[in-house]
């Protein structure tokens, strides 16, 4: 039962309440839930005796479960529709999943503090990209190709397992900076986020089998209790956040998602300042 006089129904309704709006706001922004939930899970963790050397790779092991059965489905439905570019993607998978193999090898030896700032970088850069940078700009003239390709995905396998952040929530705004299509961009970063959230996991209960300090309902690192309260509202909930978002003006939706990273960067600058 969790410390500070908190009952386990109290708990669970807590984090199944906070399953129900990361869902809705994955929903209304087209983002992964993992970007809320990390700073909610680092923030509240404490407070039920998971702290310490584990805190963020709980965090993190916990995020990527809860993202995998989201991103299935948004695959699947990019295939149905004929979004996926299927050789582009696999490709790009090959150096993906590379990335992904090294970040979960170097994940118990980094620092929680690392993991933090890393996470708070990620999201100011999707605070400057969505507020500041121009909706039609790209880097590049065409999609990269060969090495680069590889060694960008790579980079962004690496990066978003590190920090439980499914891999599309980086690569769609990655890619479409280097000038590929709109619709298949966001057709590749969901097919990125299977990946991720898939083997990300498998990661995390592989390096976290049996560390002492874990909540004793943990499989390794993934808090299985937490998945199996907040997964119904992690799927059933980004409907109705599709919903509002479509009968929202564009531009005020784009700013709303820009304060809404703010107040995100704003809680992790937080937490980071109280824990030193």
């Amino acid at each position: 039962m969790p410390p500070h006089d908190f009952q386990l129904i109290e708990y669970l309704l807590l984090f199944a309440m906070i399953g129900a709006v990361s869902g809705f706001a994955s929903g209304m922004f087209g983002i992964g839930g993992g970007i809320m939930r990390i700073p909610i899970f680092v923030i509240l963790f404490p407070f039920f005796g998971i702290h310490g050397s584990h805190e963020m790779q709980v965090s993190v092991a916990t995020s990527l479960a809860l993202a995998v059965p989201s991103s299935l489905i948004a695959v699947l439905k990019h295939r149905r529709l004929g979004h996926l570019d299927a050789e582009y993607f696999w490709k790009w998978g090959l150096g993906l999943l590379a990335g992904v193999a090294i970040g979960i090898a170097a994940g118990p030896h980094l620092p929680q503090l690392a993991l933090k700032i890393a996470f708070l970088v990620f999201v100011l850069l999707m605070i400057v990209y969505f507020a500041f940078l121009p909706e039609a700009l790209a880097i590049s003239r065409e999609p990269p190709l060969g090495l680069a390709r590889i060694g960008l995905a790579g980079g962004v396998g690496a990066y978003c397992v590190s920090i439980g952040i499914a891999g599309g929530s980086l690569a769609t705004p990655v890619l479409k900076l280097c000038a590929m299509p709109m619709t298949r961009a966001l057709a590749i970063g969901s097919g990125s986020s299977a990946l991720v959230a898939s083997f990300g996991m498998i990661g995390g209960i592989w390096n976290g089998w049996g560390v002492e300090g874990r909540p004793e309902w943990a499989l390794g690192y993934v808090d299985s209790l937490l998945v199996a309260v907040m997964l119904p509202g992690a799927l059933l909930f980004p409907a109705l956040g599709v919903g509002v978002a479509n009968r929202m003006n564009a531009s005020l939706l784009r700013k709303l998602y820009a304060g809404f990273l703010a107040l995100i960067a704003i809680s992790m600058v937080a937490h980071l300042i109280a824990v030193k």
